[in-house]
């Protein structure tokens, strides 16, 4: 029954992402959430649905990776569920899917009060002016991949105060992945996400309605 394995998603992943604020606010550090794109690591199977906290320093226009959070491994969104993929899913191998950049995609003050309507008049055109990349996140401790290292492009950062840095939409869309290809679980949802909002005091919204770009 559609709703479910976003509904779940949700649930875990607001889970996570506030433990990830409530340290990054006892420990006096900054912290994000990172997301798995299709970045060159050498597996694929877990593009898109992979995430994982971690530690990191402001680094020009950089955030600079310091150390994964301890006793915090990979976790998987649910079977069904991705994050960080385009406006628009067509069935396009998972190395050649453009990856969205969670973080650059603000568009309106998350800060206030937010319903669901004001979702459709959110910017979707990136910022570049907002730090694109976490430099050098280790992957030594990761099975499979055949780098020991990577640029992650998908986050959100929580600053030392338990601030978002830069409030965003986490878009939660219903796709698989099969043979190396990333594809939408039905041609009606191609362009449509479940929103789960990061507010400026990071705090997180979940609206279990599909939204269409």
């Amino acid at each position: 029954m559609r709703g479910k394995a976003p509904d779940r998603a949700a649930r875990e992943l607001m889970g996570k992402l506030h433990a990830v604020r409530a340290y990054a606010s006892a420990h006096k550090v900054c912290t994000a959430m990172v997301f798995l794109g299709n970045e060159d690591t050498g597996i694929s199977e877990y593009c898109f649905s992979a995430y994982r906290p971690c530690e990191v320093l402001k680094d020009g226009n950089y955030w600079k990776f310091v150390r994964w959070i301890p006793d915090e491994p990979w976790n998987q969104l649910p079977e069904g569920i991705m994050a960080g993929l385009p406006q628009e899913i067509t069935e396009t191998a998972v190395t050649s899917v453009s990856q969205r950049k969670i973080h650059q995609h603000t568009g309106f003050d998350l800060s206030k009060e937010l319903k669901y309507e004001d979702l459709k008049t959110a910017e979707t055109t990136p910022d570049t002016a907002i730090p694109g990349s976490i430099q050098n996140c280790d992957l030594s401790d990761t099975q499979g991949l055949t780098k020991k290292s990577a640029e992650m492009k998908t986050f959100v950062v929580f600053l030392k105060s338990g601030l978002v840095q830069y409030p965003c939409v986490i878009e939660l869309r219903e796709a698989v992945l099969s043979n190396g290809k990333i594809k939408p679980v039905s041609a009606e949802i191609k362009k449509s996400y479940y929103p789960l909002v990061v507010r400026k005091l990071g705090h997180c919204i979940y609206y279990p309605v599909l939204k269409d770009y």
